[in-house]
C-alpha cells in the first residue's frame, strides 16, 4: 500500500508544473496574450457591467477604428472587436441583453470580406475563449449543418478542448514569448484606453495610406460555406434586435480612394445584391448598399481610418441618423 501511495505522490509532484502553467494561463491572460485580447476583454467588461447604453456598435476592426462613441450625442459604446464577424457579435448582443435594458439603436458594420471569411475564428475567438462552451457548441453545430470550411477543419474538436482547458501545448509559446508577464503593462494600458474611449481604437496611425485593402483583389464577393454561417448569424442578430425593439443600422465603412478605384464591377455588384437581399428580408431596418470612399489622407492603413478620418465618419453618421 505504501508503495502505491509513494507512486501516487510522485505523479502529483510530476504534474505540478503542468497544473501551475494551466492555473497561470487561466488566471492571468493579460500577462501573455497578444494586443488583440484587451479589446475582447473590454467587450465582456461592458456586458458584465451595470451600465446601460442607448447605442451599441457591433462589428469588426473597421467598426472599432472608424466609429467613435465619445463623438456621438447618444450614450454609445463600441463592442466591436478585431477580426470578428456577425457570429461573435450575435453573442455579444445576446449576452448584453441578458444583463441590460435594450438599447435604442444598434449599428452593425463589417468589412465586406467578413461576410465571406472567418479569418480569426480559431486564432482569436477560440484562443481567447471569447465565447462560452454553450455558445461555441451552437456555432459548431450550425457550422456542421452548412459545412463551414472553418468550423469543419481537421482536429477541430481537440483544438476546442485544448483551448478551453488552457493546455500548455497551446499557450506555452505565448507564455515564453511574453516571459510570462511581459505583456501585462501594454495590455493594461490598452484596456484602459478602451475604457476611456468607450471601445474606439485606431488600427492604423499613419497620416495617410494609398495601400490596397483585401477587397481590391476580389472580382466578386466570395461565396463560401463560411459565408452561409456568417449570414445565418447576421440574420439572427437582426432578428434579436427586432424582437427587442432595437433600431438597426447596417452600415459600411469608407475605403480609401486607392482601394475604391480598384474595386471590380463584379464585387461591387455582388456586395450591393447581398445588402439588397438583407433589406428585402428585413425592410424595417436601414441598410446602406454602397461602399463609400474617403481620400487616402484620412486612413491610418489600407483598411482603417485614422483619428481624423474616424471623426469625420462618426460626425457624418451622427448627422445622418440623428445619433
Amino acid at each position: 500500500m505504501k508503495k502505491y501511495l509513494i507512486f501516487f505522490a510522485k505523479c502529483i509532484l510530476a504534474a505540478l508544473p503542468f497544473l501551475a502553467v494551466i492555473f497561470f494561463t487561466l488566471c492571468f491572460p493579460l500577462c501573455y496574450m497578444d494586443n488583440e485580447y484587451p479589446a475582447r476583454l473590454y467587450t465582456h467588461e461592458v456586458i458584465a457591467s451595470g451600465k446601460d447604453h442607448d447605442l451599441l456598435i457591433l462589428g469588426d476592426s473597421r467598426a472599432m477604428a472608424d466609429l467613435m462613441p465619445n463623438e456621438m450625442q447618444e450614450d454609445a459604446v463600441n463592442l466591436a472587436t478585431g477580426g470578428a464577424t456577425a457570429i461573435e457579435n450575435y453573442f455579444y448582443l445576446s449576452d448584453y441583453l441578458k444583463e441590460h435594458e435594450a438599447p435604442k439603436t444598434c449599428i452593425l458594420l463589417f468589412a465586406p470580406f467578413h461576410y465571406s471569411y472567418m479569418d480569426n475564428f480559431w486564432q482569436r475567438t477560440v484562443y481567447f475563449n471569447d465565447l462560452s462552451v454553450k455558445e461555441l457548441s451552437e456555432v459548431m453545430d450550425a457550422g456542421r449543418r452548412v459545412r463551414s470550411e472553418t468550423t469543419e477543419k481537421d482536429g477541430a474538436g481537440m483544438e476546442l478542448l485544448s483551448d478551453r482547458l488552457r493546455l500548455p501545448h497551446v499557450y506555452l509559446p505565448a507564455l515564453i514569448n511574453a516571459r510570462f508577464t511581459g505583456r501585462l503593462q501594454e495590455n493594461r494600458a490598452l484596456l484602459a484606453s478602451y475604457e476611456e474611449s468607450a471601445g474606439y481604437a485606431p488600427f492604423g496611425t499613419a497620416d495617410g495610406s494609398d495601400d490596397l485593402n483585401y477587397e481590391a483583389n476580389y472580382d466578386k464577393l466570395p461565396e463560401t460555406n463560411d459565408a452561409l454561417l456568417i449570414r445565418l448569424y447576421l440574420k439572427k442578430t437582426i432578428e434579436l434586435c427586432n424582437e427587442n425593439g432595437i433600431e438597426v443600422l447596417l452600415l459600411q465603412a469608407p475605403m480609401n480612394r486607392a482601394s475604391h478605384e480598384k474595386l471590380q464591377e463584379g464585387f461591387v455588384r455582388d456586395y450591393a445584391l447581398l445588402m439588397q437581399s438583407v433589406s428585402d428580408l428585413y425592410p424595417m431596418i436601414t441598410v446602406e448598399k454602397e461602399i463609400p470612399s474617403y481620400e487616402n489622407a484620412l486612413f491610418g492603413d489600407s483598411s482603417h481610418l485614422n483619428e481624423k478620418g474616424a471623426k469625420r465618419f462618426t460626425k457624418e453618421i451622427v448627422e445622418k441618423y440623428g445619433l
